[in-house]
């Protein structure tokens, strides 16, 4: 509201009646410049903003994907969206997904871990994550610590000691997709001031790397997220 009160304050009337072609002109470049802001990214998080609007997994079975984009099922409290792969940041312990909604819903994804959060009623931030384990090498009990900000409340520097390792494939978990008896499921249970059920993870090999297709967390006690790599693969 404030810029544009400034636009239309009586100081800025002479320049558009002196130069009305110029000001024409670059109304006109700026038009250009949003539509072609109007990319397939940018109407593939508009159409997860319907997505988060519905409560049906079959919509979202039927719907026609984007070939060139990637998404995220994510569902949580009986809802389910679809979220698009914004960008990847590069960091020396694995690359950073970062996930949007079309409602401004992001989370940042690393090694299949949660590492961030935002737009949702409780928040993640700075989540820093020591020496967690190759979930290739988890083959008993191991652990690592993960220390993050949590909003509201303004709770800096929450401390976790988390163990993960490898269980059977639970039967009550989302994952819907083929070969779920062979994929690689773990599950990390977390130490901390604030009580957080397990969370879950279903790992897939290819070529020689590990790759996380469908994983739970919960932000607090009573808010908890899955999500799945989307469509899901054989």
């Amino acid at each position: 509201m404030r810029f544009l009160e400034m636009a239309g304050h009586a100081r800025f009337r002479p320049y558009a009646q002196r130069y009305p072609m110029t000001l024409a002109r670059s109304l006109a470049c700026a038009s250009i410049i949003l539509l072609c802001a109007c990319t397939q990214p940018m109407r593939a998080i508009s159409d997860s903003y319907a997505f988060l609007r519905q409560t049906s997994e079959a919509q979202i079975e039927r719907t026609v994907l984007a070939k060139d984009q990637r998404y995220l099922k994510v569902s949580s409290r009986g809802r389910t969206a679809l979220l698009v792969l914004g960008y990847i940041e590069r960091d020396p312990q694995g690359d950073v997904e970062v996930w949007y909604s079309g409602a401004r819903e992001v989370l940042r994804i690393q090694n299949g871990r949660l590492v961030g959060a935002t737009g949702l009623s409780t928040e993640w931030a700075n989540v820093r994550l020591a020496s967690p384990p190759d979930w290739l090498a988890v083959a008993g009990v191991t652990s690592y610590v993960r220390r993050r900000d949590v909003m509201p409340g303004y709770d800096f520097d929450e401390y976790d000691k988390v163990t993960v390792q490898p269980i059977s494939m639970p039967s009550d978990t989302r994952y819907t997709g083929p070969g779920a008896a062979q994929l690689r499921w773990y599950v990390e249970r977390s130490q901390g001031r604030i009580a957080l059920r397990d969370a879950r993870y279903a790992v897939a090999q290819k070529a020689g790397k590990a790759i996380v297709v469908y994983g739970e967390q919960c932000l607090d006690p009573g808010l908890c997220i899955s999500w799945q790599r989307w469509p899901a693969e054989a």
